[in-house]
């Protein structure tokens, strides 16, 4: 059977022997275990009620980013006083996630001068 092969088909049946045929296979990887598969099918359910109650969730984050306050008039004058004080790292936490993380570059000036005794 070799003999009336090509050298082509000769290496072609070398490779699906060997090596297998080649493209995705189903299954590939690590088998998950079952505390895996309890956590991606309980941030399923959480990310379903979070999208159920989306305008919910807004609102608290923004109302946590930007504090609970009233105004009061006192001596004619119109006082802002805060029940809840604004979150600073709800407010990055948001605007990261809306407008994507700021490029954090630094970029050193000057010279260096390195000395050696020996």
């Amino acid at each position: 059977m070799i003999a009336a092969l090509s050298l082509s088909g000769y290496f072609a049946l070398l490779i699906k022997k060997y090596m297998g045929i080649p493209g995705k296979r189903p299954g590939p990887g690590r088998p998950k275990k079952g505390s895996t598969i309890a956590k991606q099918k309980f941030r399923d359910v959480l990310a379903a009620k979070i999208t159920a109650e989306a305008e919910e969730w807004i609102s608290a984050v923004r109302n946590s980013a930007l504090g609970a306050y009233i105004i009061v008039e006192k001596d004619g004058k119109k006082i802002k006083g805060y029940t809840k004080a604004p979150d600073i790292n709800a407010w990055r936490t948001a605007t990261e996630r809306a407008f994507g993380r700021p490029e954090e570059s630094s970029e050193l000036t000057g010279e260096i001068k390195l000395l050696i005794d020996v």
